[in-house]
């Protein structure tokens, strides 16, 4: 995704190969392991299914479907499916984090623009969203976002992601109509990514939870 003119904001040298980048971003259980723990205290302590729990498993499982997908095209070589499901990871990331910081948008995420009652929170932009991560978590969430969204777009890195450049010397390049990686950077790059948003996904996930356990505390 990222051209030789432009910064790596990523940290490649976690990777020895290819082949040790696609196995490391595997997950066996999705991100069920790491808020297990808290998912139980506040599973135990609701008394039946709500709305606000419904968001909370729904996040767990769409987190997981999502970052399963990822890997998988990531497997099939395809960047096109690959960085436009990554946007959809981040974009979800981005919702659990402000859901999991103002509690009070549980009443809100789950209901239609047109059902919203007076009082409650209005719902915010993806883009209003992604300033909310860049602003509290990361300074780099919105420049990476703003990638994703060019390739899953169509827009002029998705354009030239096709062809790839075969010898720079001789300005000769290469196309295919089979998906494949513009280079092998491209798929390291995809694969650190995943990473750094799968860890911002165990934390807003496990700060999610608490939120939800902390509210329904209160309410009781």
């Amino acid at each position: 995704m990222a051209d030789k003119s432009e910064p790596i904001l990523v940290d490649l040298t976690q990777f020895e190969s290819l082949d040790h980048a696609k196995q490391v971003i595997q997950r066996d259980r999705g991100f069920d392991d790491s808020v297990k723990q808290d998912l139980v205290g506040a599973i135990e302590a609701s008394e039946h299914l709500n709305t606000d729990l419904a968001f909370v498993l729904s996040a767990i499982s769409r987190s997981r479907a999502l970052h399963e997908a990822i890997v998988r095209e990531i497997g099939h070589d395809n960047p096109q499916a690959v960085f436009t499901l990554m946007r959809q990871f981040a974009e979800t990331v981005a919702l659990i984090r402000y859901t999991a910081d103002h509690p009070r948008y549980l009443d809100t995420v789950v209901r239609d623009p047109q059902d919203l009652e007076p009082g409650m929170l209005k719902h915010r932009s993806t883009q209003s969203l992604i300033n909310h991560m860049d602003s509290k978590y990361s300074t780099q969430f919105k420049p990476v976002y703003a990638e994703l969204c060019d390739m899953s777009h169509f827009g002029a890195k998705a354009v030239w992601n096709s062809h790839r450049l075969e010898s720079e010397e001789e300005h000769r390049t290469s196309w295919s109509s089979s998906p494949r990686w513009r280079s092998d950077q491209e798929c390291l790059v995809a694969c650190a990514q995943l990473l750094e948003l799968s860890d911002e996904m165990e934390r807003s996930l496990k700060a999610l939870v608490q939120a939800y356990h902390a509210r329904l505390a209160a309410s009781t």
